[in-house]
Protein backbone atom coordinates (compact mmCIF):
# COMPACT_ATOMS: atom_id res chain seq x y z
CA UNK A 1 0.00 0.00 0.00
CA UNK A 2 3.15 2.29 0.25
CA UNK A 3 2.52 3.07 3.37
CA UNK A 4 5.27 4.76 6.11
CA UNK A 5 5.44 1.34 7.86
CA UNK A 6 6.05 -1.05 4.92
CA UNK A 7 8.04 1.81 3.39
CA UNK A 8 10.30 1.52 6.62
CA UNK A 9 10.25 -1.94 6.52
CA UNK A 10 11.13 -2.18 2.67
CA UNK A 11 14.36 0.41 3.94
CA UNK A 12 15.27 -1.84 6.96
CA UNK A 13 15.20 -5.05 5.07
CA UNK A 14 17.51 -4.12 1.92
CA UNK A 15 19.73 -2.40 4.63
CA UNK A 16 19.93 -4.79 6.58
CA UNK A 17 20.87 -7.55 3.45
CA UNK A 18 23.02 -4.51 2.25
CA UNK A 19 25.16 -4.56 5.65
CA UNK A 20 25.70 -8.71 4.69
CA UNK A 21 26.65 -8.20 1.35
CA UNK A 22 29.78 -4.94 2.56
CA UNK A 23 30.64 -7.12 5.34
CA UNK A 24 31.06 -10.26 3.66
CA UNK A 25 32.10 -10.11 0.42
CA UNK A 26 31.66 -14.00 -0.99
CA UNK A 27 28.00 -13.43 0.28
CA UNK A 28 27.81 -10.73 -2.43
CA UNK A 29 29.23 -12.32 -5.17
CA UNK A 30 26.98 -15.53 -5.19
CA UNK A 31 24.18 -13.58 -4.56
CA UNK A 32 25.23 -11.92 -8.00
CA UNK A 33 25.61 -15.09 -9.31
CA UNK A 34 22.03 -16.44 -8.33
CA UNK A 35 20.34 -13.30 -9.24
CA UNK A 36 21.18 -14.09 -12.76
CA UNK A 37 19.27 -16.59 -13.05
CA UNK A 38 16.03 -16.47 -14.96
CA UNK A 39 14.27 -18.45 -12.49
CA UNK A 40 13.84 -18.39 -8.60
CA UNK A 41 14.80 -22.32 -8.34
CA UNK A 42 17.15 -24.50 -9.90
CA UNK A 43 15.88 -26.24 -12.86
CA UNK A 44 15.40 -30.33 -12.37
CA UNK A 45 16.19 -31.71 -15.93
CA UNK A 46 15.21 -35.75 -15.60
CA UNK A 47 16.98 -37.67 -18.41
CA UNK A 48 14.79 -40.98 -17.57
CA UNK A 49 11.22 -40.83 -19.60
CA UNK A 50 9.96 -42.26 -16.81
CA UNK A 51 10.63 -40.06 -14.08
CA UNK A 52 9.70 -36.86 -16.74
CA UNK A 53 6.28 -38.65 -17.48
CA UNK A 54 5.51 -39.10 -13.95
CA UNK A 55 6.73 -35.37 -13.02
CA UNK A 56 4.99 -33.79 -15.73
CA UNK A 57 1.51 -35.67 -13.96
CA UNK A 58 2.26 -33.79 -11.13
CA UNK A 59 1.61 -30.36 -9.29
CA UNK A 60 5.12 -29.36 -9.09
CA UNK A 61 5.92 -29.48 -12.70
CA UNK A 62 6.18 -25.35 -12.63
CA UNK A 63 8.97 -25.35 -9.71
CA UNK A 64 10.46 -28.14 -11.49
CA UNK A 65 11.20 -25.88 -14.47
CA UNK A 66 12.48 -23.36 -11.71
CA UNK A 67 9.56 -21.31 -10.65
CA UNK A 68 7.66 -18.71 -12.25
CA UNK A 69 9.84 -16.80 -14.95
CA UNK A 70 10.58 -12.79 -14.60
CA UNK A 71 7.24 -11.34 -13.65
CA UNK A 72 5.06 -13.41 -12.54
CA UNK A 73 5.09 -11.99 -9.40
CA UNK A 74 8.32 -13.03 -8.59
CA UNK A 75 10.81 -10.14 -8.30
CA UNK A 76 11.90 -10.66 -4.73
CA UNK A 77 14.85 -12.69 -6.88
CA UNK A 78 16.15 -9.32 -7.69
CA UNK A 79 16.65 -8.49 -4.45
CA UNK A 80 19.60 -11.17 -4.33
CA UNK A 81 21.71 -8.22 -6.66
CA UNK A 82 23.33 -6.18 -4.48
CA UNK A 83 22.89 -2.75 -7.11
CA UNK A 84 19.27 -3.64 -6.96
CA UNK A 85 19.55 -4.07 -2.95
CA UNK A 86 20.91 -0.52 -2.93
CA UNK A 87 18.56 1.01 -5.17
CA UNK A 88 15.68 -0.28 -3.03
CA UNK A 89 17.25 0.96 0.49
CA UNK A 90 17.37 4.51 -1.64
CA UNK A 91 14.44 4.66 -2.59
CA UNK A 92 12.51 3.57 0.28
CA UNK A 93 14.52 6.23 2.44
CA UNK A 94 13.52 8.80 -0.39
CA UNK A 95 10.02 8.26 0.57
CA UNK A 96 10.36 8.16 3.87
CA UNK A 97 12.48 11.62 3.70
CA UNK A 98 9.08 12.94 1.20
CA UNK A 99 6.72 11.43 4.31
CA UNK A 100 8.03 13.39 6.69
CA UNK A 101 5.68 16.41 7.79
CA UNK A 102 7.37 19.74 8.47
CA UNK A 103 7.28 19.40 12.52
CA UNK A 104 9.02 16.37 11.71
CA UNK A 105 6.14 13.60 12.43
CA UNK A 106 5.35 10.87 10.04
CA UNK A 107 1.69 10.17 8.48
CA UNK A 108 0.55 6.94 7.56
CA UNK A 109 -0.29 7.64 4.30
CA UNK A 110 1.25 10.53 1.95
CA UNK A 111 -1.32 13.98 2.92
CA UNK A 112 -2.13 12.52 6.11
CA UNK A 113 -1.76 13.90 9.97
CA UNK A 114 1.59 12.83 11.66
CA UNK A 115 0.96 9.61 14.21
CA UNK A 116 2.81 9.49 17.56
CA UNK A 117 2.73 5.89 17.44
CA UNK A 118 4.24 5.25 13.45
CA UNK A 119 6.78 8.45 14.07
CA UNK A 120 8.39 5.67 17.02
CA UNK A 121 7.77 2.87 14.78
CA UNK A 122 10.02 4.36 12.34
CA UNK A 123 12.83 5.75 14.76
CA UNK A 124 12.67 2.22 16.36
CA UNK A 125 12.98 1.16 12.43
CA UNK A 126 16.21 3.62 11.98
CA UNK A 127 17.72 2.38 15.61
CA UNK A 128 17.29 -0.77 14.20
CA UNK A 129 19.26 -0.13 10.87
CA UNK A 130 22.53 1.44 12.36
CA UNK A 131 22.65 -1.50 14.52
CA UNK A 132 23.91 -3.09 10.93
CA UNK A 133 25.77 -0.05 10.37
CA UNK A 134 22.95 0.77 7.35
CA UNK A 135 23.81 4.56 6.88
CA UNK A 136 20.49 6.30 8.77
CA UNK A 137 19.52 10.40 8.30
CA UNK A 138 20.54 11.90 11.47
CA UNK A 139 18.66 15.50 10.40
CA UNK A 140 15.41 13.24 9.91
CA UNK A 141 16.32 11.17 13.33
CA UNK A 142 16.60 14.19 15.34
CA UNK A 143 13.25 16.05 13.69
CA UNK A 144 11.34 13.24 14.13
CA UNK A 145 12.44 13.20 18.18
CA UNK A 146 11.53 16.68 18.65
CA UNK A 147 8.10 15.87 17.28
CA UNK A 148 7.67 12.94 19.54
CA UNK A 149 9.00 15.18 22.50
CA UNK A 150 6.31 17.67 21.91
CA UNK A 151 3.88 14.94 21.71
CA UNK A 152 4.61 13.56 24.73
CA UNK A 153 4.69 16.95 26.82
CA UNK A 154 0.82 17.74 25.70
CA UNK A 155 -1.15 14.51 24.75
CA UNK A 156 0.59 11.90 26.30
CA UNK A 157 1.15 14.23 29.57
CA UNK A 158 -2.70 14.16 29.35
CA UNK A 159 -3.47 10.62 28.69
CA UNK A 160 -0.74 9.58 31.71
CA UNK A 161 -2.55 11.90 33.95
CA UNK A 162 -5.82 9.30 33.42
CA UNK A 163 -3.45 6.53 33.90
CA UNK A 164 -3.38 5.62 29.82
CA UNK A 165 -0.90 5.26 27.05
CA UNK A 166 1.67 3.20 29.22
CA UNK A 167 2.61 1.25 25.90
CA UNK A 168 3.48 3.87 24.39
CA UNK A 169 5.39 5.59 26.81
CA UNK A 170 7.38 2.31 27.35
CA UNK A 171 7.67 2.10 23.46
CA UNK A 172 9.33 6.17 23.49
CA UNK A 173 11.80 5.25 26.29
CA UNK A 174 12.78 2.27 24.91
CA UNK A 175 13.09 3.39 21.16
CA UNK A 176 15.51 6.13 22.84
CA UNK A 177 17.52 3.36 24.83
CA UNK A 178 18.60 1.50 20.97
CA UNK A 179 20.18 4.51 19.62
CA UNK A 180 24.15 4.17 20.51
CA UNK A 181 24.26 7.62 21.99
CA UNK A 182 21.85 10.02 23.28
CA UNK A 183 22.83 12.53 20.32
CA UNK A 184 20.91 10.85 18.27
CA UNK A 185 17.68 12.40 19.98
CA UNK A 186 19.05 15.71 19.67
CA UNK A 187 18.33 16.56 23.16
CA UNK A 188 14.27 16.78 22.22
CA UNK A 189 14.36 14.57 26.33
CA UNK A 190 15.48 15.78 29.48
CA UNK A 191 17.01 13.47 31.55
CA UNK A 192 14.42 13.82 34.17
CA UNK A 193 11.48 13.04 31.83
CA UNK A 194 13.61 9.50 30.33
CA UNK A 195 13.31 8.85 34.62
CA UNK A 196 9.90 9.59 34.50
CA UNK A 197 8.82 7.59 31.90
CA UNK A 198 10.74 4.78 32.88
CA UNK A 199 9.26 5.20 36.33
CA UNK A 200 5.63 5.13 34.77
CA UNK A 201 6.37 2.50 32.78
CA UNK A 202 7.42 0.40 35.71
CA UNK A 203 4.34 1.93 37.65
CA UNK A 204 1.94 0.16 35.05
CA UNK A 205 4.53 -3.64 34.85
Amino acid sequence: YECSEQTMNRFLSAGIVGSVFRDHPAVASMAKKLAARTTPLETWDAVDPNRKLALEETPWLLDAKGGQRPGADDEWLNLLDPRVVKAERESALLKLQKLQTAGGGFPWFPGGYPSEYLTVYLLSGFAKASEFQVEVPRDMIVRAWRYVATEYRGDLKRCMALEGCFELVTFINYVASSFPDDGWLGGAFTAAERTEMLDYSFKHW
